[in-house]
């Protein structure tokens, strides 16, 4: 199938950039990732906002579903090689 061969980027700062956390997003951006990931091969996150912004918001909830990146040079080599399939990948967030 197709799936094998098609990756998805997705680009928002997850709730970051107001430094809150809401539950609901959280549960329908989950639900909407597990969905995602039956279609495509590898899913990578980049987020605008810098890592530490993530930590107690709803980005940083978030990051436990995909492996999320902040858009900077290393951000976007690591979620390239992440969609490529590269096992070397480095600085994937798991909060």
């Amino acid at each position: 199938p197709s799936s094998h061969y098609t990756a998805a980027v997705l680009f928002s700062d997850a709730g970051a950039a107001r430094g809150g956390l809401n539950p609901e997003r959280v549960e329908v951006t989950a639900q909407f990732l597990e969905q995602l990931k039956q279609q495509v091969r590898n899913i990578a996150w980049l987020n605008p906002m810098p890592r530490y912004r993530w930590f107690g918001t709803t980005a940083g909830q978030i990051a436990r579903f995909v492996p999320m990146f902040e858009l900077n040079r290393q951000g976007l080599h690591n979620a390239i090689a992440l969609l490529r399939g590269q096992s070397g990948y480095f600085g994937a967030s798991k909060f």
